[in-house]
């Protein structure tokens, strides 16, 4: 998440990162926000400041019982505009959380704009393509035909988009996942770690997975 700092300092690059990024975040709205909460935490310093002030003066015991109760009520004003304009502070603070949840990162300057698959640039090959002499079938309908690709029974368990891999499939899957572990953690210093594969909502915010794709996520 973006600090408030860097939103107030930076708000034309972050609305110009948005606005590459084809998203939408209310960067205007979050600024007066906050604006409008820093000036009620300046408020609210001076009237508890006040209090303080005034809760002082009660040691002196020369004051008349006239001045005492004056006293009081002065207190028991403050008291109640400092809760009053920190409640505000505390709705101003969950709406702003709200929306900074929004925002999204900035994409590195290396990465080109576009707005389809075909504004995509290729930085590298590896290889020559191959050519046939046919008509190549797709991964699904080879795996299928041998067996060792079944969407059906995944879609049945979990729904659409989902596959399930049988034998060989399932042997090659696993090797490349061991693969991939091997070559991070005894090439480019990584550790391995198992971790749950359940996480809670915070652990989905912090990774920029919700709010925004709440709808797509299995819960």
């Amino acid at each position: 998440m973006l600090s408030r700092e860097f939103l107030r300092a930076h708000a034309d690059e972050v609305k110009l990162a948005i606005q590459q990024r084809c998203d939408d975040a209310q960067i205007d709205e979050i600024i007066a926000l906050d604006a409008k909460q820093r000036r009620l935490k300046v408020e609210s310093d001076e009237l508890k400041a006040e209090r303080n002030r005034i809760s002082k003066l009660f040691s002196d015991k020369n004051l008349s019982q006239e001045q005492q109760a004056g006293l009081r009520r002065q207190a028991t004003g403050l008291r109640d505009r400092v809760q009053g304009v920190d409640e505000r502070i505390d709705d101003l603070e969950s709406r702003l959380h709200d929306l900074e949840l929004w925002v999204p990162n900035i994409p590195d300057p290396s990465v080109p704009i576009g707005t389809t698959e075909d504004d995509n640039v290729v930085r590298w090959t590896w290889g020559e393509p191959r050519e046939f002499s046919f008509e190549p079938r797709s991964h699904a309908d080879l795996g299928e035909n041998l067996g060792i690709f079944d969407p059906q029974d995944a879609v049945a368990m979990s729904g659409t988009r989902f596959y399930a891999l049988a034998r060989e499939a399932a042997l090659m899957e696993r090797a490349l996942a061991h693969l991939m572990l091997d070559v991070h953690v005894r090439e480019h210093g990584f550790e391995e770690r198992w971790v749950p594969y359940v996480v809670k909502s915070d652990a989905m915010i912090v990774s920029a997975q919700l709010p925004k794709f709440a709808e797509e996520a299995y819960y």
